[in-house]
């Protein structure tokens, strides 16, 4: 379970180090500029968190509070897709560092290099991001033209998050393409039917990755 201690640290991290990489990483900062990758961050999601309706101008006090003097419009101009890679490879970092549960620590899961379960979950979206993230649509009035879905995968041994990818909520499970070249020999993956692909399973089995789908035997085929 992560502390209070523990929380601070990896925020501050977060937010300094690893937002001045991915910034880099994703090209959204080329060169030396005032408004950095964690200044941007900083900005973008305290002002957010504290508002969700809040306004460019808005966002630019933030900005200003945090150091740097930008005008709205400057800022409007700062997100871009490269602004949109940034905050999504900084959200999975804080994902995998954050989310943490207890270890499963009895015997039976010691067998084993990893034990890894996979699974996805949607969250609906303003209809206004359908190009980018789109829905399953319907009729009901529960349905969404926008929802983003995301992959997670958790190691049950260590307790921590490993995976988080978002992707279009229009694709099942069972078409989601994720690579499972990060699980080790002699790991196990567990996984419930909407991912069952037997083609996924001999490649699985050929690196000596073992899998349970659901009630069907683990097997290496």
């Amino acid at each position: 379970m992560t502390t209070v201690p523990q929380l601070a640290h990896t925020l501050q991290s977060l937010f300094t180090t690893t937002a001045e990489q991915l910034a880099r990483q994703t090209g959204f900062v080329r060169r030396t500029s005032k408004l950095t990758g964690p200044i941007f961050a900083q900005t973008v999601v305290f002002t957010w968190l504290a508002d969700p309706q809040a306004t460019l101008e808005a966002m630019a006090q933030t900005a200003a509070g945090l150091g740097t003097s930008i005008t709205p419009q400057g800022l409007d101009e700062r997100f871009h897709p490269a602004a949109a890679r940034f905050l999504e490879r900084l959200l999975a970092s804080a994902m995998t560092q954050l989310v943490t549960a207890d270890p499963v620590t009895i015997p039976l899961l010691q067998r084993f290099a990893g034990v890894y379960v996979q699974d996805s979950t949607v969250i609906r979206l303003p209809d206004a991001l359908e190009e980018v993230w789109p829905g399953c649509g319907g009729s009901a009035d529960s349905a969404s033209k926008a929802a983003v879905k995301f992959f997670v995968r958790l190691d049950l041994q260590s307790g921590t998050l490993t995976r988080l990818v978002p992707l279009p909520a229009r694709v099942s499970d069972s078409a989601t393409v994720v690579a499972d070249e990060d699980l080790p020999a002699g790991s196990l993956r567990l996984a419930d039917l909407g991912f069952f692909d037997v083609e996924e399973f001999r490649r699985l089995g050929q690196r000596g990755v073992f899998w349970l789908s659901r009630l069907l035997p683990a097997t290496t085929v």
